[in-house]
């Protein structure tokens, strides 16, 4: 076996997701390669001879020696066994391969993690500012339909520049009723500590009490 050189240790998410692609690609580059001789050296066994198959437990043992840097060279043509050393190989490569993309989930899943924790201050003002959008054009919807009520009158079939029928043009709803996405991530934000019952009253202009039973809480 040749000796590769060690992948270097990395400091951040971003060059240890590279160096995982890295090697991903590498391993990808070595299944084809004992892919294509496997498929050659299967057309010239014997197979009352040549169908031994390797074990699960060398498939893991040769996987993890990739894994490790370690390069498994192409056996020359008139080694012993070389159908089994080339199923080995083949099955190995394609096993790291596996091995490797967990690795690169679990350093995303750290990447997620750590920039959850750092970034959580930035992330509850988002949401907070969020809420008070959501509920100030709440408020708008509700103003605006007694205003077009007024502007009306009598004439009901009068439509007004940027109306729709049904409402459509309400965007988010009037926070009236429950249902919605709207309705439901304003319900969250009270539930996760974002806000509170009481700043969504005080900005939909609504009751506290009947606000809180509306969202359940």
């Amino acid at each position: 076996m040749n000796i590769m050189p060690r992948r270097k240790k990395t400091t951040t998410a971003l060059s240890d997701w590279n160096a995982s692609s890295a090697l991903i690609t590498g391993l990808q580059e070595q299944a084809d390669v004992f892919r294509k001789e496997l498929i050659a050296e299967e057309g010239r066994a014997r197979s009352d001879v040549d169908d031994k198959l390797p074990t699960a437990e060398q498939i893991e043992v040769h996987a993890q020696v990739v894994l490790d840097g370690v390069e498994i060279p192409v056996p020359p043509k008139n080694q012993p066994q070389r159908l089994l050393l080339l199923r080995t190989a083949y099955a190995a490569c394609l096993r790291a391969i596996d091995l490797a993309r967990e690795q690169q989930m679990l350093i995303a899943v750290r990447h997620g993690l750590d920039q959850k924790q750092q970034r959580a201050a930035e992330w509850r003002e988002n949401v907070h500012e969020t809420v008070l959008t959501v509920c100030r054009l709440q408020a708008l919807n509700r103003r605006r339909l007694a205003l077009a009520k007024e502007i009306r009158g009598k004439a009901s079939t009068l439509v007004l520049p940027c109306e729709f029928p049904n409402n459509a043009g309400i965007l988010l709803g009037l926070g009236l009723q429950g249902g919605g996405p709207a309705h439901e991530f304003l319900r969250v934000a009270i539930l996760e500590g974002f806000t509170t019952a009481g700043e969504i009253a005080r900005e939909r202009g609504d009751d506290e009490r009947a606000l809180k039973d509306a969202f359940g809480i």
